[in-house]
């Protein structure tokens, strides 16, 4: 074990039973990347032994800073600011001394004799180069970009498990969310890359269309249905026309559905017919795919033949446990952000309620190690969500966006007829894409 009980005086790494590995006085003897894997194990040891060991945590109570209950937080949502970090500056030439003072506390009865776990996160760790400070810059700049930095810092720095909040939404609670984008207006200004995402049911299409922002922040655009058979061409068509319709933006510009992704499992030759007849306009077919949790929200695809006259048809697996926690993540977040979602006035009800459908559970083996995690089904009707999900492949799917290059495209270009009473928006048919949008908007990367 590390002992970090001890004053800066006396700084050394101490190990039990092993009389080869070297003792020092100076922390920094030791490579930084060693203090980092240590800090790791420490958390790990109390997580992998099936319940059945210990659980001590170094503590320390000293006012005004107790680093348990305001740095860590109970629910890990770390309330610092960047005005708190002369505070922390102040309290970093204290901090030995603080954790000096303090000791290892047991927080539960070990199963099998000898075996504990210890909790050592970096603000109680006198080793390396580690100052509050420099946490609490690192805090931030993981809230800034996103979620999947929060969860390296909760899992490095605290040496804690992530854990997605809101396992169950309440939808009734989400319509104070709902907002307007503007008089006329579809699509708010920096949200210029619109995707779709089509839910095949056995008497309608469920058709969802989102646009995005910055850093994967997201406005929900428009959410219908197209009933009929989807089987039967004339569905299908009707399907077409709504992908092909386009979206005011503040700038005057009308913007068109850049990229789709529809799901493949009901009415699976008539989903790839469409496709195949289609793939100029960016749709694409999809299967979700479970339990495949870490992997990339669209994998890479294979091809399908089928029929009488076999033909390519490139089918993209979705990671559905992944993507369905990315949308989650991104309804219970307080404020606009990164990977905010934004819902507009004329959403119901019922959108909210098939959004919030599902909620995931832990499962555990009979040691009981958490093992992996699935969705539960709380309601019949969850087509918004797996709308949100296919939305989300669709974006994923093609190399990532530059909105900068797009929103200075859309400034800079005249719009067409500007000074004439504005017209009628368009019903395209079905036929050759008429979108007159440049393909360099996809060059680049955010």
């Amino acid at each position: 074990m590390i002992d970090p009980g001890i004053g800066a005086h006396k700084a050394k790494p101490v190990f039990n039973n092993d009389q080869t590995r070297p003792r020092t006085k100076h922390p920094l003897a030791f490579p930084q990347d060693y203090f980092n894997q240590a800090r790791i194990f420490l958390c790990l040891v109390g997580k992998l032994d099936g319940g059945r060991g210990g659980r001590d945590r170094f503590q320390v109570d000293q006012p005004p800073l107790s680093f348990r209950d305001d740095l860590l937080g109970h629910d890990k949502d770390i309330p610092i600011t960047q005005g708190q970090a002369g505070v922390m500056r102040s309290l970093q030439e204290q901090r030995r001394q603080i954790i000096a003072r303090g000791e290892w506390r047991s927080t539960a009865t070990a199963q099998q004799p000898g075996l504990t776990g210890f909790h050592l996160p970096a603000m109680v760790s006198t080793l390396g180069d580690v100052t509050l400070p420099g946490l609490v810059s690192k805090w931030l700049s993981a809230r800034d970009r996103g979620k999947e930095a929060l969860r390296v810092f909760i899992n490095t720095e605290l040496a804690d498990g992530w854990e997605d909040r809101g396992s169950r939404l309440e939808p009734q609670n989400l319509l104070a969310r709902r907002e307007s984008y503007g008089e006329g207006i579809d699509v708010p200004a920096q949200a210029p890359y619109l995707t779709a995402g089509v839910d095949v049911q056995i008497d309608r299409f469920e058709l969802q269309v989102t646009a995005w922002g910055p850093v994967e922040e997201r406005w929900i655009v428009d959410w219908r249905q197209v009933p009929g058979d989807p089987k039967r061409p004339e569905t299908r068509a009707a399907l077409l026309e709504a992908l092909l319709t386009q979206y005011a933006h503040p700038s005057g510009h009308l913007l068109p559905i850049r990229s789709t992704c529809i799901d493949s499992g009901y009415a699976t030759e008539e989903v790839y017919d469409f496709v195949l007849q289609n793939q100029h306009r960016r749709i694409f077919a999809t299967k979700g795919m479970a339990g495949r949790s870490g992997d990339p929200i669209v994998g890479r695809p294979t091809e399908r033949r089928y029929g009488r006259r076999p033909r390519p048809v490139r089918l993209y697996p979705v990671n559905v446990d992944d993507a369905k926690r990315d949308v989650m993540a991104g309804i219970v977040l307080a404020a606009p952000g990164p990977g905010y979602i934004h819902f507009p006035t004329k959403i119901d009800e019922e959108f909210f309620a098939q959004l919030c459908a599902e909620h995931p559970e832990v499962r555990y083996n009979k040691s009981k190690v958490a093992t992996h995690t699935i969705w539960v089904q709380d309601r019949e009707r969850n087509e918004a969500l797996d709308c949100a999900v296919l939305c989300l492949a669709a974006y994923r799917i093609l190399p990532a966006p530059n909105i900068r290059h797009m929103l200075e495209l859309l400034a800079k270009t005249p719009v067409p007829g500007a000074g004439d009473p504005p017209p009628q928006r368009p019903r395209p048919k079905a036929g050759p894409s008429d979108i007159d949008v440049p393909d360099d908007w996809l060059e680049g990367r955010r």
